[in-house]
């Protein structure tokens, strides 16, 4: 079982699934499922490609879940003392997401100095009107926190 939009852009973590032989299930909803459904979909699963959800009731529903790889660095979602207590292998992927999120933060500080999401809003509502904004090179900008997006 999968979380939504795992394998959308690039198929190769499902084709290598495929050759080595294992049967798998993508979300079949294409949206971010809640606990109940990922608890309901995963209830004959033996591993669970997990998103953010809350894995507590994916634990109570699916006895047989042997390993948990969580997509992403944060692992607040997963009851990890009752993963330990039922064997269940938990692994996440902490470079997945970096240079997207440090591609977005860019893409944000350029949105807050030209003000590309108002003027995107009134294009579309068929005004045209010039926004004056600044310009990046000539700011000073800090990062805070540097751990992987920072770097």
């Amino acid at each position: 079982m999968s979380t939504y939009p795992f394998g959308a852009l690039n198929s190769r973590p499902l084709d290598l699934l495929k050759q080595a032989g294992f049967e798998y299930q993508v979300n079949p909803l294409g949206r971010k499922l809640n606990s109940q459904e990922v608890a309901e979909m995963a209830r004959n699963c033996d591993a669970l490609i997990a998103g953010t959800e809350n894995i507590a009731l994916v634990l109570e529903k699916a006895p047989n879940i042997k390993i948990i790889s969580r997509v992403g660095i944060g692992l607040d979602s997963v009851p990890l003392k009752e993963c330990r207590k039922r064997n269940v292998v938990v692994c996440y992927t902490p470079d997945a997401v970096t240079m997207a999120v440090a591609e977005l933060t860019v893409g944000l500080m350029i949105n807050i100095t030209r003000f590309l999401n108002v003027a995107d809003r009134q294009f579309r509502s068929g005004v045209w009107k010039r926004i004056l904004g600044r310009r990046i090179g000539k700011s000073v900008i800090g990062l805070i926190g540097f751990g992987r997006i920072g770097i």
